[in-house]
């Protein structure tokens, strides 16, 4: 006696008609236009994930020549207009190659980590323009690197010793780095910053933070000197800052 006729024995009706049903192997899910759109938007956000958004560059006089990132935009970006629709209002261009569209730097301001190579990027003509401003201007996580630190600029930073003008000639990298760190990234081009990575460039000459208390001693001063900012600052809350050498 076959499977299906042990079956029909077993219901309430025994001369109920059973077929056998052939199960197939879908490669798509066919369905998923006919969803709510409301269920079809939120899951094309689950592709939204956490990205380090690297910007490099060549430098050519002062003007920046040619930019690109080591990352890529969600999947979503690529899979139909729906998708890219509501992609686009999260993902926002942060420089677009015209003659390259694969060129083109997208950035999710709440969720990617935008890593600056140096803070004379601000320098470049190409990257004060308005576009650029009002995307950066949102970012909440960057990761600075080439940061010079001393172990003798912790009373500096950290107490708010004034530095004269003409300490320049003396801390190049310092007071210039300084200056940078507060009129142009701080004041001027993120000021909704949540987290803050500062990667120093060792120096054996100047002192090195390969031990955990320069690395804390530096963390701390960056804190301090940032909560003066909170204070001078209408509006402005000090970001988490993490060092790392």
């Amino acid at each position: 006696m076959t499977t299906l006729a042990l079956l029909r024995n077993e219901l309430p009706d025994p001369d109920v008609s059973l077929y056998k049903q052939v199960l197939h192997n879908f490669d798509a899910f066919t369905l998923f236009p006919k969803l709510p759109v409301e269920l079809r938007l939120a899951i094309w956000s689950y592709t939204f994930k956490p990205r380090r958004v690297e910007l490099s560059q060549r430098f050519w006089k002062t003007d920046l020549v040619r930019h690109k990132a080591k990352s890529t935009p969600p999947i979503a970006m690529h899979i139909n207009k729906e998708s890219r629709d509501f992609t686009s209002e999260h993902y926002l261009v942060l420089l677009r190659d015209f003659k390259d569209h694969n060129r083109t730097i997208y950035i999710h301001p709440e969720l990617d980590t935008l890593a600056l190579p140096t803070l004379k990027i601000f320098e470049f003509e190409q990257l004060r323009g308005s576009a650029f401003s009002s995307v950066v201007c949102k970012i909440q996580h960057l990761e600075l690197h080439h940061m010079w630190w001393s172990d003798t600029w912790t009373s500096v930073i950290g107490e708010g010793v004034n530095i004269v003008p003409e300490s320049d000639a003396y801390y190049p990298f310092y007071c210039t780095w300084i200056k940078r760190f507060r009129e142009e990234m701080v004041v001027r081009a993120f000021p909704v910053l949540q987290k803050l990575d500062l990667v120093v460039k060792m120096n054996g000459r100047i002192g090195l933070l390969d031990t955990e208390k320069g690395r804390r001693d530096c963390e701390e001063s960056f804190k301090k000197f940032m909560g003066r900012l909170a204070v001078e600052i209408p509006g402005y809350k000090v970001p988490e800052v993490s060092v790392l050498s």
